[in-house]
């Protein structure tokens, strides 16, 4: 995995955790949905390109995978926005790793 690869995820988690719900006209529950399901779909993304590129093994993917949706479930309390993570996950976009996540 290359140096470049790492340095641009980690500025892009550090620019989001700057972002604060006072900056924005969202009240609390809203950001809260917002920031996991962002969250989640970021991490799951981030697992199946180190999966694809062979830096994780399968079982530990399907762990962190497994462990992030189940959170996400608990995070995201607008029905719609969940709904619409677990149809991300259905896309040909991560059809690569649609195995991972299982009991979707």
């Amino acid at each position: 995995m290359s140096y470049k690869l790492i340095t641009r995820f980690i500025i892009i988690i550090l620019s989001f955790v700057s972002f604060t719900p006072n900056s924005s006209a969202m009240n609390k529950d809203e950001f809260n949905n917002v920031y996991w399901y962002g969250y989640t779909w970021g991490s799951l993304s981030t697992l199946c390109l180190f999966y694809k590129q062979n830096s994780i093994n399968k079982i530990n993917a399907e762990y962190l995978a497994s462990k992030l949706i189940q959170q996400a479930e608990v995070e995201i309390k607008d029905v719609n926005l969940y709904t619409s993570l677990v149809n991300l996950t259905k896309k040909d976009t991560f059809k690569e790793c649609q195995h991972l996540i299982q009991d979707l």
